[in-house]
């Protein structure tokens, strides 16, 4: 047997018939995900009765399934006979052998299998148009817009073995790019032993090859072309919220020792999924300037924790995203995430709503009571940062 080695780039895994629905994106993880290995002529792969967790797809050769009656029948690599898995069945109803040199691709059973599940669309029975447009950005059939003056940022960054710090940087210019990396990297095909809150983590994750491949796909096949002036306008301020929002998590949780500022940043940005996805879906639709009003912050922020959810982020994230506009919410927990992007939220809203109408003081709140009322005073007042993306910063950026 030769060495294992990553599968080919130019291999066709949708001549598998449980691939052929995946997205191109999809496809790419599981090239990263699986492995490739070609076996001389008359070696056994697996053997009748075993309870292996592997996954076995034919990508060339012969296969003799060989059953406990010693009856055997071929498969032959490139053929309809040879579009399933190998014997999936467990324990193995049959032994398998090359009868020619022959070439495999390999999956973890397990974590097949839960991703496959994953991307099955859902067969949620409740009809409202928040879990609508939930569902459709889940299943792929809305694409989440991209800004184009972020898309231009990112292709200007030289990405050719860039450090970790670099490429997170450059994931965070685009809010539908960061949101794609980040639920990929939860995927059950990278299995984490617990779920990434961080770019940083999710690059190490998915590894910097995957990462650059994803962002190119992304940048050139999932790019809307978008000249409705006012869903550029809409889009144009949802990326300098979620900047700014961002920001204030960074800076709030920077002194704190619960809390980590990168994580924050995340979170920061995160928050307007909601928004993006009910823009992605009205434009897709093309009704968003009828669309762009009819939901409440609380319908929006449920929009966004339903996708969260099933993106498999972590639990605080998808917490703090469903209460961030509930002024009154008081977390059980001391200084957590989700008090810390209530207060973000409200202080972005308090520095751009006229007369600060209907909002609440920032200190006066049960999400501050656990946080330094000088320093909230002095984050309120602050625009910039060390360290990451100020407001002023994405401003001119974006201008």
């Amino acid at each position: 047997m030769t060495a294992i080695q990553a599968i080919p780039p130019d291999l066709d895994l949708k001549q598998f018939d449980i691939f052929k629905p995946l997205s191109q994106a999809d496809i790419i993880l599981l090239c990263h995900a699986g492995s490739y290995v070609e076996i001389p002529k008359n070696k056994y792969i697996f053997n009748l009765g075993e309870q292996d967790n592997y996954d076995y797809f034919l990508a060339d050769g012969t296969i003799e399934l060989i059953a406990a009656d010693e009856r055997s029948k071929e498969i032959k690599g490139g053929t309809p006979s040879a579009v399933a898995p190998l014997a999936r069945l467990r324990p193995r109803q049959f032994s398998g052998k090359s009868k020619s040199a022959v070439k495999l691709i390999i999956f973890e059973h397990d974590k097949l299998a839960r991703f496959l599940r994953l991307r099955q669309s859902s067969n949620n029975h409740d009809h409202s148009l928040e879990h609508q447009i939930a569902q459709e950005i889940l299943a792929g059939h809305a694409i989440l817009h991209s800004l184009p003056k972020a898309i231009q940022l990112i292709k200007k960054q030289d990405l050719k073995d860039p450090p970790i710090e670099t490429l997170a940087r450059s994931i965070a210019f685009d809010l539908a790019i960061c949101c794609k990396i980040m639920a990929t990297a939860n995927t059950p095909l990278f299995s984490p032993y617990q779920p990434v809150c961080t770019l940083t983590e999710a690059i190490k994750t998915l590894g910097t090859d995957t990462c650059i491949q994803l962002m190119e796909y992304y940048c050139q096949r999932e790019v809307q072309s978008e000249k409705n002036s006012f869903v550029l306008k809409v889009m144009r301020n949802i990326w300098l919220q979620s900047a700014e929002v961002g920001s204030l998590c960074y800076l709030i949780a920077k002194d704190n020792k619960k809390l980590n500022p990168e994580a924050g940043l995340l979170l920061g940005m995160l928050n307007f999924l909601g928004q993006l996805a009910i823009l992605s879906y009205g434009a897709h639709h093309d009704y968003f300037e009828e669309l762009a009003n009819q939901f409440t912050p609380d319908e929006t922020q449920q929009i966004a924790h339903l996708i969260l959810e099933k993106w498999n982020f972590p639990v605080e994230f998808c917490s703090a995203v469903k209460h961030s506009c509930q002024w009154q919410y008081q977390s059980s927990n001391e200084q957590d995430y989700t008090s810390l992007l209530i207060l973000a939220n409200l202080i972005m809203r308090k520095r751009h709503q006229p007369q600060n109408q209907g909002l609440p003081d920032v200190l006066s709140i049960p999400a501050a009571i656990h946080f330094d009322h000088n320093q909230l005073k002095e984050v309120a007042e602050n625009r910039t940062y060390e360290g990451g993306p100020s407001i002023t910063e994405y401003q001119k950026l974006l201008a």
